[in-house]
């Protein structure tokens, strides 16, 4: 009984963040700039100069819609991840609460950590959601890597996305690092997933809009 509590507790919470979240438009693979060319000023003609105005102009509108795409998938992708590592944490808290329960019916000292991490370790649904966070964590570390240096009308939206990928990392950490109490874990949980919700609505509100 305990275990179904557990599960549906799990996806519960997957569902009702997912809910919150929003679909972002698709990124295709993020261009570098590469160096400018550089002509000698004699060789260059007026009707020249004007080509190259154009193609710089080109350039620049391309990097800048590739950046958008980038950083709204960036974004997106952090949201709709960010489900998995709150319902391992909440799976996680309960074991951990039935386990420090179990010891103190055997009249034995502890917090129950040990327990609760034996508990989940045997539920295949847990195992199988841990390991999507890992591969999760490996897909946005490599969207992030693509929205560094962002143009300077997007900085501000780079400013939040950075902070929502620091929050999701931090909820990462929790499963993978649990210490404390099984109150202070909970408080803890409670507190970062306060935090992530209020800045996905802030965060939101900077993203470009799709043009």
């Amino acid at each position: 009984m305990k275990k179904v509590l557990i599960i549906s507790l799990a996806v519960a919470m997957i569902v009702i963040l997912l809910a919150c979240g929003g679909q972002g438009d698709t990124a295709p693979t993020a261009q570098t700039g590469a160096p400018a060319t550089q002509f000698a000023p004699e060789l260059v003609d007026e009707e020249q100069a004007e080509e190259l105005e154009v193609s710089a102009d080109e350039t620049y509108d391309d990097s800048t819609a590739q950046y958008r795409a980038d950083i709204v998938m960036a974004f997106d992708t952090i949201l709709d991840s960010s489900a998995h590592p709150i319902a391992l944490n909440m799976f996680l808290a309960r074991a951990w609460e039935i386990g420090s329960e179990v010891l103190a019916d055997s009249g034995l000292f502890g917090c129950g950590l040990n327990m609760a991490l034996n508990i989940v370790a045997e539920d295949e649904s847990y195992v199988a959601l841990l390991e999507q966070m890992k591969d999760d964590i490996s897909a946005i570390n490599e969207l992030v890597g693509l929205i560094q240096n962002p143009p300077a009308a997007y900085a501000n939206a780079y400013n939040y996305v950075m902070d929502m990928y620091v929050l999701y990392i931090q909820l990462t950490e929790l499963v993978l690092n649990p210490s404390g109490t099984p109150s202070s874990f909970n408080e803890t949980l409670e507190a970062k997933v306060t935090e992530f919700n209020a800045l996905r609505i802030r965060t939101r509100a900077m993203l470009p809009t799709a043009e």
